[in-house]
């Protein structure tokens, strides 16, 4: 199964997941976003659902590259731009960096998030994401070039064989990786009736284990807030 068939059967599965909620959300007339969650491979996946739309946030792949998925069950289509998306992380104000965990739990235990300050977070666009990946690539090409060269110097036929096909394998792989941001990065779509669309977005490196993201969908703001278990609602 190749990379864009994964993809569909995935957000298929999540579709068919989410849609029973709908009727949940629509017996109740209260006009807020009704948030949850469930497990699927082990992995927590955060939803939210306000009339017709539904937001879905997973994080399986590491905080910092949250996939986002959006189905719309109106009647109308709406324009979704993922520069609208805010994140942020909790922390504790004044505090060297590499105590911020241990400080998080700390203040958690005891107080709950109101003790706590909000730092917000950079998110590439698919340009700026783009041209990252392709410095780290040319970087780690460098690299691998100059391992295979040492590893691969006594000029034998079989050593000769074997850097074509490392070198092969790389290319291979810088090709992997430019489809799988090309098919996969979140950019401006327009979300039909009945229709859903899933992508990843990228945000700078932090230190932390929690993530707030508020993601504006058709005038409604979803917040998700993504932490340890044990300080879930």
């Amino acid at each position: 199964m190749n990379l864009s068939m994964k993809k569909h059967f995935s957000l298929l599965l999540l579709i068919a997941m989410i849609t029973p909620l709908f009727a949940m959300a629509a017996s109740n007339n209260e006009d807020s976003v009704k948030y949850g969650n469930f497990v699927r491979n082990d992995q927590t996946i955060y939803y939210g659902l306000f009339h017709n739309i539904s937001v879905t946030v997973d994080t399986s792949n590491g905080l910092d590259v949250p996939i986002i998925s959006i189905a719309n069950n109106g009647t109308s289509e709406f324009l979704f731009n993922p520069r609208s998306i805010r994140a942020s992380v909790y922390h504790v104000s004044n505090l060297p960096k590499e105590f911020a965990h241990y400080i998080n739990n700390f203040i958690l235990d005891r107080a709950g998030l109101s003790q706590l300050d909000k730092d917000s977070l950079i998110i590439y666009n698919y340009n700026e994401y783009t041209k990252k990946r392709s410095r780290s690539t040319y970087w780690a090409d460098m690299l691998s070039d100059a391992i295979i060269g040492l590893a691969y110097s006594d000029g034998s036929d079989a050593s000769k064989l074997l850097q074509y096909k490392a070198q092969e394998d790389m290319e291979d792989a810088k090709v992997q990786e430019n489809k799988r941001i090309e098919e996969g990065y979140w950019r401006s779509n327009t979300i039909f009736p009945g229709t859903s669309h899933q992508g990843f977005i990228a945000i700078k490196k932090f230190k932390g284990d929690n993530l707030v993201l508020d993601i504006p969908v058709d005038g409604t703001v979803f917040h998700f807030e993504i932490l340890p278990e044990k300080y879930r609602k």
